[in-house]
């Protein structure tokens, strides 16, 4: 089942070290792969994400369309990327670790990127998290 492999080769890359993931030279045909298999997806909703870097809104109240199995980190990541903000995730996507070349510690030794949907903290990782429509996420 090539849904299978696709989400089995984006699992291997994401377990992968970040200096073995500069090695990888087809990256772009997972992504292609990955957004084929979503346009293919019935649409379940649209949740509304922001963007704050502390100082200034990156991204504010976008809607992005949701479907199955869509989680908060991947309405967070599809807000970011389809709207020209280089997001980067490890551990499987449950951390962000850059928006638009913000890091973790940028702000500080105590800083990173947090995110409350509805207005409350996930006690999981946003790869965990499921939404549903008319959802409100944030992150800072």
């Amino acid at each position: 089942d090539d849904e299978k492999q696709v989400k089995d080769a984006r699992n291997l890359y994401n377990q992968l070290a970040e200096k073995l993931r500069k090695k990888i030279t087809n990256y772009e045909k997972l992504q292609k792969a990955e957004e084929k298999l979503l346009s293919l997806q019935q649409p379940l909703g649209t949740v509304e994400v922001s963007v704050l870097d502390g100082h200034k809104k990156m991204l504010d109240k976008k809607q992005v369309t949701i479907k199955e199995n869509d989680t908060m980190m991947s309405a967070i990541e599809r807000a970011c990327k389809s709207n020209g903000l280089d997001i980067k995730v490890r551990d499987n996507g449950a951390y962000i670790e850059e928006i638009n070349g913000l890091a973790e510690f940028d702000m500080g030794i105590q800083s990173g990127w947090k995110g409350t949907l509805n207005g409350q903290f996930p006690d999981t990782s946003f790869a965990e998290v499921e939404i549903k429509d008319g959802d409100v996420i944030t992150v800072e």
